[in-house]
């Protein structure tokens, strides 16, 4: 059984202006069941207004309440709410030992840190989706659209392409949300 929880986050990254020139990304994380150590997982979102944030320092960003991991998978939404922005998304989920998530597991647990990049979610007047199918790291090759990360804690670094964001398209497109080289929500 799926577990589900919904969170809600909005990220007002450059004005305040109606909600026409608002982007809105829904993101529908499915975490992996408890293992090991990994009692909690901490999901954190942060722009990549730049194009060169680190994973590997503290984001001002401020996280999600951590969710308890169960013995089946969990889901959980957010959403966030962008104006003015065109960059990448970037996702952190941190698995942890406590409800605080103030003990981050050691880097010999091989179930330390998923990270994701959303490759230019956010489409003014649009709203797009994106499904995470969250892997545990572990000493197995990474999974598809991911690549092993070294950093002092078993790693995952994962991308989601930009034609891979749903949006902006009717019927029965089923993986590719783009027309030649353009994204079905960058209009004409």
């Amino acid at each position: 059984m799926l577990a589900s929880r919904h969170a809600a986050l909005a990220l007002l990254l450059l004005g305040t202006a109606g909600c026409a020139r608002n982007a809105i990304l829904e993101v529908e994380i499915t975490l992996p069941p408890r293992a090991g150590e990994a009692q909690y997982a901490l999901i954190e979102l942060n722009p990549d207004e730049l194009g060169d944030m680190p994973f590997e320092v503290q984001w001002a960003a401020v996280p999600l309440e951590p969710l308890a991991l169960g013995d089946a998978p969990v889901s959980t939404s957010v959403s966030v709410i962008a104006e003015g922005y065109a960059g990448d998304a970037l996702l952190r989920i941190r698995f942890c030992r406590s409800p605080d998530c103030a003990e981050i597991l050691p880097p010999s647990d091989p179930q330390q840190e998923v990270r994701y990049r959303i490759e230019r979610p956010f489409y003014t007047g649009a709203r797009t989706r994106v499904n995470l199918m969250v892997p545990l790291p572990s000493p197995a090759p990474a999974p598809r659209g991911c690549v092993e990360v070294v950093t002092s804690e078993p790693t995952y670094l994962c991308t989601v392409e930009r034609c891979a964001v749903q949006g902006c398209a009717s019927g029965d497109v089923v993986s590719n949300y783009c027309i030649a080289d353009r994204h079905y929500c960058e209009g004409d």
